[in-house]
Formats: C-alpha cells, sequence, structure tokens
C-alpha cells in the first residue's frame, strides 16, 4: 500500500535557469483546466492509507487562492489521517491570505525554494526573489501557524564562491526553520543551463562548499539525517523518508513519478497531451536483483540506514550471506558500521556514498 502521495503542479511565473522539470509558464486557464484534469487523475488511485501529501511543483504558490483552494478540495478526503503535508512555495508568490488558506486546509510544512542570497547569483538562476521576500515568507508561515519549514540552499552554481556560500549558510540559519536541503547544481541537457552549455562547478570547490555547510549545519543543532538534508529535532521530512526506505508512493499530475512494489512509472510530459486524458506512463518493471539494490542504494543515504531484518523479509533473502563481502570491505575502511540488526553508513561513507554502493553493484 503506498504510504505517501506526491502531486505535481507544472506552473510556474519564470523559468528557472537550472530546471529540467516538468513545468510551463502560468496561465489560468491552463491551470483551471489542468485542475480538472487532476483530479480524474486522484480519483483513480488508491489513497487510503496514505500518511503524507507533497505539492510539489513547478511552483504551487503561483496559483491563485481560489485555484488553491480548488486544488486542495481535490486532496481534502485523503487528508483524515495525514503525518504531513507539505507545499512547495517561492517567496514572491506566497502571500498571507494563501498561508492561511493552506493551513486551513490541513498544510503543516513548507518548503522555501531560496537557492542563495547573493543578488548577482539569484539573476544567474533567473530567480525572482530577494532576501527580504524570504524572511517575509517565513514570518507569514509562521502566522498561519505553519512551524515546519525547510528552505533550499544551493551550490555549485556559476561564480559563486566559497565566502558566498558562507555568507547563504549563516543568513539561512539565521530564519526561524526547522529543516535545510542542500543541493549540488548539475546542468540538465533540458534546462536553460544545459542550452546555453555551461559547465558544473569544479569537484574541489564543490566539495569544500558541502563540507564547510555540514560543518556550519552541525554547530546550529541541524543533523544530518540523509546525505543533503539537515533538520533540527523533529523537523525531518517524512515523505521524503518515504523513498528513502524505499516504500510505495503515489505520484499524480504531469510527469509525477510513483512506486509500487517492483513497478515504477513516471506519468507523461506533455502538457497537451496530459491535459487530452493521454496518460502513457513510461513503466519500469525492476527484477529481484535490480530491487534489493536499490532498496540497499536509497536507505543507505539517510543517517539511521537501515534494519537488516526487513530487507531479508521483503526480499526473502540473508542479506548479511548475499553481500558477505562488500560489507567486510567497507565495514573495513570505516564506511559501514553494523551493529546489532542494522547497518547504516559512517559520515565518512555517506561523503563517499558512491563508492560504497560500487561495492555492492558487483554482487
Amino acid at each position: 500500500m503506498a504510504r505517501g502521495l506526491y502531486v505535481h503542479i507544472p506552473f510556474c511565473d519564470a523559468i528557472c535557469a537550472y530546471c529540467d522539470f516538468a513545468r510551463v509558464l502560468n496561465k489560468p486557464q491552463l491551470v483551471d483546466q489542468y485542475l480538472d484534469v487532476l483530479k480524474e487523475d486522484v480519483l483513480k488511485q488508491n489513497l487510503e492509507h496514505i500518511e503524507t501529501i507533497y505539492i510539489g511543483g513547478g511552483t504551487p504558490s503561483a496559483l491563485t487562492e481560489s485555484q488553491l483552494e480548488v486544488l486542495f478540495k481535490i486532496l481534502q478526503p485523503y487528508t483524515h489521517n495525514i503525518k504531513e503535508y507539505t507545499i512547495e512555495i517561492n517567496p514572491e508568490s506566497i502571500t498571507l491570505e494563501k498561508a492561511k488558506l493552506m493551513h486551513k486546509y490541513g498544510v503543516n510544512r513548507a518548503s522555501l525554494g531560496m537557492q542563495v542570497t547573493q543578488e548577482r547569483l539569484l539573476k544567474i538562476i533567473n530567480r525572482r526573489h530577494t532576501v527580504e521576500q524570504v524572511k517575509q515568507a517565513i514570518a507569514w508561515l509562521h502566522e498561519a501557524n505553519i512551524h515546519h519549514i525547510s528552505v533550499d540552499l544551493m551550490y555549485g552554481i556559476p561564480t559563486q564562491t566559497l565566502a558566498d556560500f558562507e555568507a547563504s549558510i549563516q543568513t539561512i540559519l539565521s530564519f526561524d526553520i526547522d529543516h535545510i536541503s542542500l543541493y549540488a547544481l548539475t546542468i540538465e541537457p533540458d534546462s536553460i543551463f544545459g542550452h546555453l552549455g555551461y559547465e558544473a562547478a569544479e569537484h574541489e570547490l564543490d566539495a569544500d562548499m558541502y563540507e564547510m555547510a555540514i560543518d556550519r549545519l552541525k554547530q546550529k543543532d541541524f543533523n544530518r539525517y540523509e546525505i543533503s538534508n539537515f533538520a533540527k529535532a523533529n523537523g525531518e521530512s517524512l515523505h521524503n523518508q518515504i523513498y528513502w526506505e524505499y516504500d510505495d508512493f503515489v505520484g499524480v499530475g504531469l510527469h509525477a513519478s510513483g512506486k509500487e512494489k517492483g513497478t515504477r512509472y513516471t506519468n507523461v510530459k506533455n502538457l497537451r497531451r496530459y491535459l487530452n486524458g493521454d496518460n502513457e506512463q513510461e513503466i519500469i518493471n525492476l527484477d529481484h536483483d535490480e530491487q534489493m539494490f536499490e532498496f540497499i542504494m536509497m536507505n543507505l543515504r539517510m543517517q539511521k540506514g537501515f534494519e537488516i531484518r526487513r530487507f531479508n523479509q521483503l526480499y526473502n533473502t540473508d542479506f548479511l550471506k548475499k553481500y558477505a563481502e562488500p560489507i567486510k570491505k567497507c565495514v573495513n575502511n570505516e564506511l559501514l558500521a553494523v551493529t546489532n540488526d542494522r547497518i547504516k553508513a559512517t559520515d565518512k561513507g555517506l561523503d563517499l556514498l558512491f563508492s560504497v554502493l560500487e561495492e555492492f553493484m558487483e554482487v
């Protein structure tokens, strides 16, 4: 049974230079039509046991109050047992009235797209907000009784220096938030950066920024509970942990993805086709070994790792026996730790997780 629901809202007031998600410029008539189709998409799903809802984009907060209310009413029948209800917002498109509307329909967590604090870098990535708008957005969310707030922080942006990134971290740590997500810029082929031929930052600079972030955030009680996600006590993202724990989730909306046991699916990316009811999904059926590797890959992203008996029960396989060689090698190299019934990556192992996973791929 699916534990989480992801809802994709593809509309944006401007296209960020790094983004290659399914996104289109905001047009009211298209939004209304999209919400009609989305409602039918939602009604087809088995959402009886979901624990989390995550509305992402795109820019969900770019919708008008009336459009947001239509969206929330579509999802309202499935909110009774929800533990976490998240919506992504941009600082320039949130208002106090929208925040209060979100809370009215059960939203209890917001993910705020800040990325950086320097005006010149915001222009490079084609973001429209200011730091003052970020502060105002956070204040409005708290006033609306939405107190779980995550902020996105990006590094590896063209011309960004280590000093720039440190300044962004210091600014973000002054906010009343309980979660921070770090993202290294990747140049995606279908993004504006990709079309313009931008190149990613030097690996060494990226590594320096990442290590500095870990140090600064730890000093302020932000625990690295996943490779690139940091939270204060009780601020962890429940929805994202469904992904990392390799549990099932439903995806609705344009180009949304979902997982059901050994099958992953992705909805159509073309908006016109989606609006016309032509949602031919891309289906990937994973064999037994592929499922086991994906389980390991996702769970080891988390600082807590996973219970070995859960793996054994899910896949009817003796984990310690099947993966004895990579486990031994990684433990000896202080990349993994096995205690009682749990295996997890060490701090060193999280930093070098790709190398850890390479060992498991060879089995």
